[in-house]
């Protein structure tokens, strides 16, 4: 294998799932040349992760004298446990790897990337944020002694480590052509959850968003119809795959590209279920796509709805959701999809305008009109350090009132022009939360988690989440997570793989000579 990924999507509810990215990535190395294996579920929640042996072990069976690098998927792992490290199994293990075989090559992707610390970005030699198949491309280019050195955007603290943005002028990955294949080396279990990427970026600007291609035009980015029906049939061949995670930053962000996915799916020989990221403000303006959504397979829906503070939502750049939300929300999900879709509605604690009053007066009205799953989470911005990708609060923090007083806790911002802090978002967000009566239900993407786990549809729209057995959905897991295991230990070692194209390369030589 000429790269090897160490993957992970860590989730302390005891669901499973996998990060594209490396996949993504390894694919379209493959496309040029490469050889790539992603090692996946390295840590599946805080508590439970493989040891720095078994790591080892996978990491050493696809290990030849043609394998360049070692990368690390790293973007979840900012949502888990200690934010300005990697889990311990995997630095331990970078470091047994680094110290076994000095000539590889280590790299520090995800979102996010550049601001682990200095005792983890010192065990790389190359750190790669943002949409990285070029850069990885010129990477790996580089490191075979195929190609120039990449431009280097920017030096971390350690001035050997360089730091790889998005901002590559000329892209030679074309997302909209795009035949992205899973492999029988991906270790596939029957009957999982996929991700699965329609669109890339997003068109609006919001402002506290930090994900790249923002402000994108309507029709950039976007994959063709054929492109995803073909990916669509090749893993219901080989898996039998229904079911899927739409990535998309906002899936219904025109209008023709939902009637082109809804379409489509009439034309597949099965039916598909899927849950995905949606804006409600453009399901009001656009009502025909409200049936072409859940016709075409929806049945988890994720609205970042951030407030129903008029105020605040000006201030973020979607003001629908002060004026409108409340009287369309409650019609779309109880009449228009007949509660037949698990809608979960995301809110954000401490922006400006919002005041703790409002925010548990929204709480109280989610409550009573029975929406099955939300959350209120703390207004998450860092001091603007010119990264490549920072919000748009970040950036303009004095006009905001945005202060951060200690330079050690870049996250922990205070606002006295809006009488916030940091630590009473976070205070208040728990307290709104705390207003939820036993039908909860589980929300858009853990429905689709449950399905890889065997649960059935019709008990996780019907049965409150807390008569589930945690214990039964983590031990499911672990069992899920050792079927993934036995299929990548049975996978043919890297190894023997290379003696046997030697050998063919032998008889090729030997018969045309």
């Amino acid at each position: 294998m000429n790269i090897i990924f160490w993957s992970a999507l860590p989730n302390v509810y005891g669901q499973i799932q996998r990060y594209l990215g490396p996949y993504q990535l390894g694919y379209y190395l493959e496309e040029n040349g490469y050889t790539y294996q992603v090692i996946d579920f390295t840590a599946t929640s805080n508590t439970e992760k493989m040891s720095e042996e078994e790591i080892i072990m996978f990491t050493e069976k696809f290990i030849t004298s043609d394998t360049k690098v070692l990368g690390l998927s790293s973007t979840f792992f900012h949502n888990h446990g200690n934010i300005s490290k990697i889990p311990d199994n995997l630095s331990n293990a970078l470091q047994i790897i680094k110290s076994k075989y000095p000539n590889l090559k280590f790299v520090l992707g995800g979102n996010k990337a550049e601001t682990y610390n200095n005792d983890t970005t010192i065990l790389f030699d190359a750190v790669v944020v943002g949409l990285a198949e070029d850069l990885m491309l010129e990477l790996m280019n580089y490191y075979s002694g195929l190609g120039p050195e990449p431009k280097s955007r920017k030096l971390l603290l350690h001035k050997t480590k360089f730091y790889y943005s998005d901002d590559v002028i000329e892209k030679k990955f074309d997302i909209q052509h795009s035949r992205h294949r899973w492999s029988e080396k991906d270790c596939i279990i029957p009957g999982e959850t996929l991700p699965l990427e329609v669109s890339r970026g997003c068109i609006f600007k919001c402002k506290f968003c930090q994900y790249p291609l923002l402000g994108r035009s309507k029709y950039d980015y976007t994959r063709s119809p054929e492109c995803l029906k073909d990916e669509l049939i090749d893993n219901y061949k080989k898996w039998g795959t229904t079911n899927y995670f739409v990535i998309d930053d906002t899936f219904n962000d025109t209008v023709q590209k939902i009637k082109d996915f809804y379409e489509m799916t009439l034309t597949l020989p099965f039916k598909i279920k899927y849950a995905t990221y949606l804006r409600a403000d453009l399901l009001h303006r656009f009502p025909e796509t409200i049936l072409w959504l859940k016709d075409s397979g929806l049945i988890g829906a994720y609205f970042g709805i951030e407030t129903l503070n008029s105020e605040a939502s000006k201030a973020i750049g979607k003001a629908w959701s002060g004026t409108k939300a409340k009287e369309f929300l409650p019609w779309l999900v109880h009449e228009a999809w007949n509660d037949e879709v698990a809608v979960h509605l995301s809110f954000i604690s401490g922006l400006p305008g919002e005041t703790p009053e409002t925010l548990i007066e929204t709480a109280n009205w989610l409550h009573d009109n029975k929406f099955i799953s939300w959350f209120f989470k703390p207004l998450g911005i860092a001091k603007y350090d010119n990264r490549i990708f920072s919000s748009g609060f970040s950036k303009e923090a004095e006009e905001w009132g945005f202060q951060w007083p200690n330079p050690n806790e870049p996250y922990n911002w205070i606002n006295e022009k809006y009488n916030w802090t940091y630590k009473k978002a976070i205070e208040w967000a728990g307290k709104a939360n705390a207003i939820k009566d036993p039908s909860f239900k589980f929300d858009s993407w853990s429905f689709m988690s449950m399905l890889t786990l065997g649960y059935k549809l019709d008990d996780l729209f019907n049965v409150p989440r807390g008569k589930f057995s945690s214990a039964t959905l983590v031990k499911k897991r672990r069992h899920w997570i050792e079927a993934y295991m036995e299929k990548l230990k049975k996978l043919p070692e890297a190894a023997n793989i290379d003696d046997h194209i030697q050998k063919i390369k032998l008889l090729d030589q030997h018969l045309f000579q």
